[in-house]
């Protein structure tokens, strides 16, 4: 048994044993939990509404579930040779000590936590289920872990379906308020399309909603009639069938398909039943209902894509690319903030322009390092302009860069990132938007 089933089945036992009390499921090994890494776990309302994949025959959320991942502690997938991995986790009904007439007690646990696509190479989940760099390179995230017939082995996994993580891009955990995290995987899915988010605006109270995720770390399965219960600061409460291990699914509208936020947190799992667990069951309006971190609080940490159509009809006119998701820069922080986009084209032999919108008093204060996709990085603006205001223009054109910009060997198309971070306290500012531009 690893570390964190040890702790999940101590914290669960905890959660049961006092009506209530926050389960903690902390990804990092090596991290102490805090009360910003707490997470309540999850419940049923009304009629289980959880089904796996091979009993639903909507084609619209079958294409949604395909979509979704499992997080897995690495040192739980075992490369079988040729094609295939496993995932090593015990059955459901033996981890939780479930009454016969639990459903899925049978199916095989392995995940901690559940995850979707929202690009080619980018992950969302719960902030709480990836807090550090450190604990999302001990995390493989992996496609079809789920039951596609009765007598399906859903543990046996295509290895293609296994990724690593690069980067946390971003991960944010208020225990009261919105709980997500971005990740950027070791490589581009091929084989499975990224879910269509919600742009703007928030979801009514009564919206019909589904849920697709790993409830309880089984197999996948897909939860729908549930509804909106009211909109809170940051996230909305619902009463969706969900569990310790769904934290991070995607939330989905049931009538557009898009999502509309990402499941966080809820009220207690299992309840004692003549000495083994079972669900717990309230009402559809009752207990505490289950959190959903607005998918709209995440859209400024997602590569943006908006291709500007070329201004000359040859193949050396200019090229584009821009991100224009503000961002507030913290104060005093070396870290900064971090703005991405992804430039799907990208010719070869030209130089690379950086255009700039940022607000701050005391320019002097800031850093901007540009990271190419091999990695690299160029640094734009190093605490120069003492105390001009703002910083607005092009660098390459009338604002001088500290490295060179002729990148002509590293022009290529993939995920950049804008990093803008303030070394000096008090003056603050934000980022408003910025350009990539490739120029013949």
């Amino acid at each position: 048994m690893t570390l964190r089933w040890k702790l999940i089945t101590f914290f669960t036992f905890v959660a049961l044993t006092s009506c209530g009390e926050n389960q903690i499921n902390s990804k990092d090994k090596n991290d102490k939990a805090t009360n910003d890494s707490v997470q309540k776990p999850k419940v049923v309302y009304g009629v289980d509404d959880r089904k796996d994949v091979y009993q639903v025959n909507n084609s619209q959320l079958l294409s949604l579930a395909d979509s979704t991942v499992a997080l897995v502690d690495s040192d739980q997938i075992e490369e079988l040779g040729g094609d295939f991995s496993k995932i090593n986790g015990r059955k459901f009904g033996d981890s939780y000590n479930l009454c016969a007439e639990e459903p899925f007690r049978e199916q095989p646990t392995g995940a901690f936590c559940s995850g979707f696509l929202v690009s080619d190479e980018i992950i969302v989940t719960a902030g709480h289920c990836i807090r550090t760099q450190n604990s999302c390179i001990d995390t493989k995230f992996v496609f079809g872990f789920a039951m596609k017939s009765s007598q399906d082995t859903p543990e046996v996994v295509n290895s293609a379906d296994v990724y690593g993580c690069q980067e946390l891009i971003h991960s944010e955990v208020d225990g009261s308020g919105a709980d997500f995290a971005v990740v950027k995987l070791d490589r581009k899915v091929l084989n499975h399309e990224p879910l269509s988010l919600r742009q703007g605006g928030q979801v009514t109270p009564g919206t019909d909603l589904t849920v697709i995720g790993h409830p309880a770390g089984i197999p996948t399965k897909i939860a729908g009639g549930a509804k909106v219960r009211s909109q809170e600061n940051g996230y909305f409460n619902t009463n969706l069938d969900t569990y310790g291990g769904n934290s991070g699914s995607a939330v989905f509208n049931s009538q557009s398909g898009e999502v509309e936020g990402i499941l966080v947190r809820g009220a207690t799992d299992f309840v004692y039943k003549n000495g083994c667990r079972v669900s717990n069951v309230c009402e559809n309006n009752g207990c505490r209902g289950e959190d959903v971190t607005q998918i709209t609080r995440v859209l400024a940490y997602l590569p943006a894509v908006e291709v500007v159509e070329p201004v000359e009809p040859n193949s050396l006119s200019l090229k584009e690319y821009e991100n224009s998701s503000s961002l507030e820069i913290p104060d005093y922080d070396s870290h900064g903030v971090s703005s991405y986009l992804v430039a799907d084209s990208a010719p070869l032999g030209r130089s690379v322009q950086v255009e700039v919108d940022i607000s701050h008093s005391w320019r002097g204060d800031l850093k901007l390092t540009l990271t190419a996709p091999n990695g690299k990085e160029y640094i734009l603006h190093d605490r120069s302009g003492s105390w001009q205001n703002d910083l607005r223009g092009t660098f390459g054109v009338e604002l001088q860069s500290v490295d060179n910009l002729h990148l002509l060997s590293d022009v290529e198309q993939g995920l950049w990132k804008l990093t803008v971070s303030d070394h000096a306290r008090r003056d603050v500012g934000t980022l408003n938007s910025w350009v990539l531009k490739f120029v013949p």
